[in-house]
């Protein structure tokens, strides 16, 4: 796990947070588990790409996405791109830490195995996140410009901001090939 700040120019930055609010969002009851019983557990997204181009707004995030990957030193050579999606999570009234999970499960997914995921922090925020490791719980504080990249097989999960209107955040998975 390790976090890389700084990450692109603030000009290209600042390009990519005007088109935020022009981005068509598409509402989850759940942020991260289908069997979730909180009610202050939704969130938004927006899929980029998965296995495909899926999106008019792809083309906007590849520099954004090629620049991560080449920030965490991962060799495309070895990975491919599997998914990538942009989650967005609103304010709350005090905060709500969402449920662990992993993004993609080897036992359905025998392919996950040896996967990496980036999460780079678009805006201006608060809403950390959480990994779930056998030393304990480690919190990454959200920041803007800043990625975190770590095995795909560490549970993790986001939090709602309280201090801002929203968060946004770009969730890269790659696959070893």
């Amino acid at each position: 796990m390790k976090t890389i700040y700084d990450v692109i120019s603030d000009t290209y930055l600042d390009h990519l947070e005007k088109h935020i609010d022009l981005i068509q969002w598409y509402y989850h009851d759940k942020t991260a588990s289908e069997n979730d019983e909180e009610t202050d557990n939704f969130s938004f997204s927006h899929l980029l790409f998965d296995g495909n181009e899926l999106s008019s707004f792809y083309g906007m995030f590849t520099g954004l996405i090629l620049e991560c990957i080449s920030k965490c030193d991962i060799d495309l050579e070895e990975y491919y791109l599997k998914r990538a999606r942009l989650g967005l999570i609103t304010k709350l009234p005090k905060q709500v830490i969402h449920r662990k999970h992993l993004d993609y499960y080897v036992d359905k997914e025998p392919e996950a195995l040896g996967n990496i995921i980036i999460l780079y922090y678009l805006n201006e925020s608060d809403g950390d996140t959480y990994f779930y490791t056998d030393e304990g719980v480690i919190t990454n504080r959200y920041k803007r410009n800043s990625l975190i990249y770590f095995d795909g097989l560490i549970e993790h999960s986001s939090s709602s901001p309280v201090n801002h209107n929203k968060r946004v955040a770009l969730n890269i998975n790659l696959f070893r090939k």
